[in-house]
């Protein structure tokens, strides 16, 4: 079984209009470049007001299965100890990141991840952890704009570069795996006790007040 999606979107609805209107824009001028080069794979955004059971559902974890990356539009508040549906999806991907770099038999691939942070506010907040990791793409300063993404040259030049690395990514796991989703059934969204035991690496302790 094959990709379906190009990439998987994932975001914290509720942060505020800002994002919606991001959201937007990115999945639009990403959509322009990827479909030069993957015209067959559309992007996964999920549109859904997500509560209760309603977002752990395997339609869901089918589609982080079938994408080939996830970009992570990152805020504060993405790493939420209480709303955790975020790092939950996070959560998965690494799994399936970790399943499917491990399958290469040329290593030169494996420090090729599959997950593509790009921080829309909180970069001194961005987990440390995952910054010495991955690359991430910094758009904080578009949201200070008033120009639509497709009108700055600078965001153009990486969301192409972003497009191009989806489209690699994509050619080299057709490449080395014969059948890439094939144990999507294997993989489920951690339950609530697993995520909060791991999101305690990037959520920091409150603070006390001196001679507390």
């Amino acid at each position: 079984m094959d990709f379906e999606y190009s990439c998987f979107i994932s975001y914290r609805q509720a942060d505020s209009d800002l994002m919606g209107k991001f959201i937007d824009q990115l999945v639009s001028a990403l959509k322009s470049e990827i479909n030069v080069l993957l015209s067959n794979m559309p992007i996964y955004r999920d549109r859904e007001m997500i509560s209760g059971g309603t977002f752990y559902n395997d339609e869901l974890e089918q589609a982080l299965c079938k994408s080939v990356c996830m970009i992570v539009v990152y805020t504060p508040t993405y790493f939420h100890e209480k709303d955790t549906f975020c790092a939950r999806e996070f959560k998965i991907m690494e799994q399936l990141e970790c399943h499917r770099l491990e399958q290469f038999k040329d290593h030169k691939f494996c420090n090729r991840g599959l997950i593509i942070p790009l921080i829309l506010r909180g970069m001194n907040s961005f987990p440390q952890k995952i910054k010495r990791r991955r690359h991430c793409y910094d758009f904080s300063r578009f949201t200070l704009s008033e120009n639509p993404l497709k009108r700055h040259k600078r965001y153009c030049k990486i969301i192409k570069k972003i497009a191009e690395y989806i489209f690699d990514r994509h050619q080299e796991l057709i490449s080395n795996i014969a059948c890439p989703c094939d144990a999507c059934s294997a993989y489920h969204l951690p339950k609530d006790i697993e995520i909060r035991n791991w999101l305690k690496q990037f959520i920091p302790p409150p603070q006390l007040f001196p001679g507390r």
